[in-house]
């Protein structure tokens, strides 16, 4: 009656004590960083996700090109959004949005190992000045 037991321990034990496996590093560029209110899908924002790497660095180290491929995917919430170039799954892509709220982006990056991360960032919406002209310039 103790072997049962004893084995159903082991397989137990076994399951709990790997450690996760290592996650990648996720970096996320956006431009650009900010839209003005009402842009009604007029601005593409550029997002890239080709920084990121297979393994988590505290210092920024280039990915390396011999590493299994990561695997993308890109989420939106905030504000309505339109993919104008590229898939979610892609590494990099181009969307619009209505304006009128901040949009908040999300890419879950997991590696060959089956590490996972995020990284999120924010468009954020500006007013129009007092004339009822946008006041950023790279629009």
């Amino acid at each position: 009656m103790r072997r049962p037991f004893f084995s159903l321990a082991c397989v137990a034990l076994a399951s709990c004590g790997a450690p996760p496996p290592p996650p990648p590093s996720v970096i996320v560029e956006a431009t650009p960083t900010a839209l003005c209110v009402g842009d009604e899908f007029r601005t593409d924002i550029r997002l890239d996700g080709r920084k990121s790497a297979a393994a988590l660095s505290l210092v920024y180290a280039p990915p390396d090109p011999s590493a299994p491929p990561l695997m993308f995917r890109w989420s939106f919430s905030g504000a309505e959004v339109r993919v104008e170039d590229g898939d979610p799954s892609d590494d990099h892509l181009v969307v619009r949005t209505k304006g009128d709220r901040p949009l908040h982006v999300r890419l879950h990056v997991k590696n060959a190992k089956g590490g996972e991360a995020d990284a999120l960032t924010t468009i954020a919406i500006t007013p129009l000045d007092g004339s009822g002209a946008c006041p950023l310039t790279t629009q």
